[in-house]
């Protein structure tokens, strides 16, 4: 990602920025000084910054600490991925006391259903499970990329818990083989720069191990 062109879209009829750290499809991430310069860069024009940590747990680094540097910005985090919770809708976003306040106001009554409550505060009682759940997912990501690579494929070793590769037959064809007669379920793209590629969610060493054999047999 062009930080350029970010900074360059942001105008005088900018009101909201939004980047998602790590991205999603294509799992980049933003450094401290390209974080900085568009938040400054949104000040100028009273816009503001919302950064999605939705994969957060995927890549240590967070921008928590800009909280407390610049009044414009706001982080969003969410229980759907790691915690495989996205039925739930639960997450959480976090920002100085002003702009909560907006939030609070703006928010419904019963924006969340008490299910999803009771399953958060179950997670937060036991942060044990994080940890356990994020090795799981390295593991499994590991060695995905290593079979891959054995095998002579293209992959991107994305930020968040999926990978791309780069099958050796059209992609669509090879996700669409992989539902019908595998049962497996992967992201296929008709966008011009992602057609060649297959984003792929990251599970236990089990589950790519189901993935790629499916996959060698559909793509050989």
């Amino acid at each position: 990602m062009d930080i350029q062109k970010v900074l360059a879209a942001i105008t005088e009829e900018t009101r909201i920025v939004v980047l998602l750290n790590p991205n999603n499809p294509v799992g980049n991430v933003y450094t401290d000084d390209e974080l900085k310069a568009v938040v400054e860069k949104a000040q100028t024009v009273n816009a503001l910054v919302i950064i999605d940590e939705a994969y957060h747990y995927f890549y240590k680094k967070t921008f928590l600490n800009f909280i407390n540097m610049y009044d414009n910005i706001v982080i969003l985090r969410t229980f759907s991925k790691l915690f495989s919770l996205a039925a739930c809708r639960l997450g959480v976003i976090i920002g100085n006391p002003k702009l909560i306040h907006y939030v609070t106001n703006a928010k419904l009554t019963f924006d969340v259903n008490s299910i999803a409550l009771l399953f958060g505060e179950k997670i937060l009682d036991h942060p044990d499970i994080i940890e356990n759940l994020i090795q799981i997912e390295n593991a499994g990501k590991q060695y995905a990329l290593s079979q891959l690579k054995e095998h002579g494929y293209d992959s991107r070793d994305c930020r968040g818990n999926f990978i791309f590769v780069k099958p050796k037959h059209d992609a669509n064809e090879v996700a669409r083989r992989l539902e019908q007669e595998k049962d497996i379920l992967v992201h296929a793209y008709s966008n011009e720069l992602l057609k060649d590629y297959l984003r792929v969610s990251v599970g236990s060493v089990t589950a790519m191990r189901f993935f790629l054999e499916g996959f060698f047999e559909i793509d050989r």
